[in-house]
């Protein structure tokens, strides 16, 4: 299996309270699995930067965000279940070093998903397939022993029912609701939004 690792980018701009980011373009991550270990730093918050996603097709990973700095950051996170409805094409699709049993992560659903958060006017995403380093032990634990306060802090969680592979409709039956740990990182943050295929006309 091939790994596609990422780059530390040459492009981004200094941000208060992050680190350098590393990247992939769109073109070169697609059909692809990701790895990360030559450039993530371990026990920091990560998050996908989507302007960079939407406006350059660069999948760009911020890095060195605090624990307690969390409630200044704007930013959204995901809840899914790891195994969805939907199975997505590998060419347009990506799959992470670590997390191979996981579906592929769309890259159409994450657009969707960078769009939906921009216009409302939060930058970054946290999605725990690609911000946690999940070849490392190391960072899962210490990624695990934050998620109360990662899903406490965001501005809005983003509920994706059927999975990162592909939208389901309103009507459709999925496992989310049947996880414990999906009701939690719902619980948490002050706002959720879900996003479904609506079939059931005006109203």
């Amino acid at each position: 299996m091939a790994i596609l690792a990422a780059k530390k980018s040459a492009t981004a701009a200094f941000r208060p309270g992050l680190g350098l980011p590393y990247e992939w373009t769109l073109a070169e991550a697609a059909g692809m699995t990701l790895g990360v270990d030559d450039v993530a730093t371990p026990r920091t918050i990560r998050f996908i930067d989507c302007n960079a996603y939407c406006a350059e097709r660069v999948l760009r990973i911020w890095q060195g965000a605090d624990v307690g700095t969390l409630a200044s950051l704007p930013y959204a996170t995901i809840s899914y279940v790891w195994e969805g409805n939907h199975k997505p094409p590998v060419s347009s699709s990506l799959a992470v070093e670590g997390a191979e049993d996981g579906d592929r992560l769309s890259l159409e659903v994450l657009h969707t998903v960078c769009s939906v958060v921009l216009r409302r006017g939060i930058p970054y995403i946290w999605i725990d397939r690609l911000c946690i380093m999940q070849k490392l032990e190391d960072d899962k634990h210490w990624q695990i022993r934050n998620m109360a306060t990662i899903y406490r802090s965001c501005r809005i969680c983003i509920v994706l029912p059927g999975g990162v592979g592909g939208f389901v409709c309103v009507s459709e039956r999925t496992s989310w609701i049947e996880r414990s740990w999906t009701l939690q990182e719902t619980l948490l943050p002050e706002k959720v939004l879900c996003i479904v295929i609506w079939e059931l006309g005006g109203g």
